[in-house]
C-alpha cells in the first residue's frame, strides 16, 4: 500500500510540474484591412425570438431590441410570424419573432 501511495504521489508531482512548465500558446489571426475592399455584404444574420401565442399583437414591438442609433425598415406578419427589417450604422438586420 506505502508503494502504491508513493507512485501516485510522484505521478501528481511530475503532472504538476509538467502542467507548470508548459509553454503558453496563443493563436492569432492576421487581420488585413485594405481601405476600400470589403467582403461583408452589411447583413447579419436573423436574430429568432421564441413567442408565446398569448402575447398580444400590440405587444410584439416590445420584443424587439434596438440598439443606438438602430430604426425599423419593415415590418411584415405572414400567419405564424412577424418579419422585421431593421436598419442601423452596421448594415441590415432581420428579427424574427415566431408564435407557437
Amino acid at each position: 500500500m506505502l508503494w502504491y501511495r508513493s507512485i501516485v504521489v510522484g505521478l501528481l508531482g511530475a503532472c504538476c510540474l509538467l502542467l507548470a512548465q508548459r509553454p503558453r500558446v496563443e493563436l492569432r489571426a492576421p487581420l488585413v484591412i485594405k481601405p476600400g475592399i470589403s467582403t461583408w455584404d452589411g447583413t447579419l444574420p436573423p436574430t429568432i425570438v421564441d413567442v408565446s401565442p398569448l402575447v398580444a399583437q400590440d405587444q410584439l414591438g416590445a420584443l424587439v431590441r434596438l440598439q443606438p442609433g438602430e430604426h425599423v425598415v419593415a415590418m411584415e406578419s405572414p400567419q405564424r410570424y412577424v418579419d422585421v427589417t431593421i436598419a442601423g450604422p452596421f448594415g441590415q438586420r432581420r428579427v424574427l419573432l415566431l408564435q407557437h
